[in-house]
């Protein structure tokens, strides 16, 4: 699987911009001359039916991994009326929220988008597995989350650095064969602090409730992958639901800059941001807006330093690395919000004492641990651009004569985040694994 050129990529999307545009001007005549318009203002305001469900014909996704999803990403066609427990279906996921609108992407029957088999990204998984869309108003969507029962199963929520074994640990919830593990769902990722505290909880309990519907699988727990980043899940996930468990997974800082520098030459928006460093003045409001935007923004010292670098590509992941044990270490060491360490390194190490520790830190059934160690057995992004054959043919190591001025600009974060030397083996305080 050959990278396209990134030229490709930009003109394919705007190609597909125009055809969305297009199409969706063509509906709206026609909507409007058979009044189907007219009926939908006035569906809206009747709850059994203000969900309409749309075919989709055609999806893009211009960075799988670091866009969300979109309207912008779907050409759809009107199709009728449903009510909005259609959506109960185990086939129907929440796909994204406008500020009028929740929608739902519908899978072939017998497709669940979140089960591995079908991707190691619920995103991903969500348009290859595209059939049809139902939009309702949001008022609507609030309406059937109280209706949905209160979440008696457990809550497991992962916070990540990246590039630190999330998939993986997500994955060895998932073989219990009693665990719905979401990888990185678009909700957890896209809104989180983008409202103010009370819409905040309003909006998050109503998602979860959904995610968390009842299903024909037995579910024992629910598993939540998300990378908030610079953003703490912490106050409004315990705020809403107190017996969540919530677990920080992190990884040796020169290995995940040296994984995340591979992963960043097959990701769209990472090879852009690479580019873009390369010209001098243009890639550094570049590179400071893209961290902003990540809740991750640069400050004088962090700013300088990416200034004299002699490798920023390699920097990035060294920065995001430390900039979140950061994050970690000034919001989560107290015991008000119970989030104890996994560290990658012990999971491969000590592969059933850890998962024995990680399900008695969440209230599963120790029993399970044997067929969760059936996740190992496997590539845990398998036919994706990251599996582990892709990133061998596709990418290449960093340039390891500059590694003694990476070393020594992981120190130098590692100081400025209050973590102390992070160059080594270091450990968190909190962690629960054991190497």
């Amino acid at each position: 699987m050959a990278l396209k050129p990134l030229w490709r990529l930009i003109a394919g999307f705007i190609w597909f911009q125009v055809q969305r545009i297009c199409v969706g001007i063509l509906e709206s005549v026609v909507l409007f001359l058979n009044g189907t318009r007219k009926k939908i203002r006035e569906n809206n305001d009747i709850y059994a039916r203000s969900a309409r469900i749309s075919s989709v014909h055609k999806w893009i996704l211009f960075d799988p991994w670091a866009a969300y999803n979109s309207t912008w990403n779907l050409i759809t066609w009107h199709e009728g009326f449903v009510h909005p427990e259609y959506v109960l279906k185990d086939e129907v996921s929440l796909y994204c929220m406008t500020d009028e609108e929740a929608w739902f992407m519908e899978a072939p029957e017998g497709v669940e988008v979140w089960k591995s088999e079908y991707s190691a990204f619920h995103k991903i998984a969500q348009h290859e597995y595209a059939k049809n869309v139902i939009k309702m108003p949001l008022r609507s969507f609030y309406l059937l989350a109280d209706k949905i029962s209160d979440i008696k199963q457990k809550l497991i929520f992962l916070d990540f650095v990246p590039r630190s074994g999330s998939t993986l640990v997500g994955q060895i919830f998932e073989e219990t064969g009693v665990c719905v593990n979401y990888s990185e769902p678009h909700f957890l990722n896209m809104y989180w602090g983008a409202q103010n505290h009370q819409k905040l909880l309003k909006i998050t309990k109503a998602a979860i409730k959904f995610y968390c519907k009842p299903r024909k699988q037995l579910t024992s727990a629910f598993v939540f992958k998300c990378a908030p980043m610079g953003v703490s899940l912490a106050p409004v996930i315990f705020e809403l639901f107190p017996d969540a468990k919530l677990l920080h997974l992190t990884r040796n800082a020169i290995p995940n800059a040296i994984s995340i520098f591979r992963v960043n030459q097959v990701v769209t928006t990472a090879r852009l941001l690479s580019s873009f460093l390369k010209i001098p003045y243009i890639g550094r409001i570049v590179n400071r807006k893209i961290l902003a935007s990540m809740n991750l923004p640069l400050d004088d010292f962090t700013g300088k330093l990416f200034d004299e670098s002699e490798d920023p590509d390699m920097l990035i992941g060294c920065y995001l690395h430390t900039r979140v044990q950061g994050i970690y270490m000034t919001k989560h060491r107290n015991a008000e919000y119970r989030m104890p360490v996994i560290k990658y390194e012990d999971v491969l190490s000590n592969r059933e004492a850890n998962i024995e520790t990680l399900f008695q830190f969440c209230g599963l059934d120790v029993n399970l641990v044997h067929k969760a160690m059936a996740a190992f057995d496997k590539d845990s992004q398998a036919g994706s651009p990251l599996s582990k054959d892709q990133l061998e043919k596709n990418t290449s190591a960093p340039n390891m004569a500059n590694i003694e001025a990476i070393v020594n600009d992981v120190r130098k974060l590692g100081e400025h985040f209050g973590l102390g030397d992070v160059s080594g083996d270091f450990r968190l305080p909190g962690t629960i694994t054991i190497g």
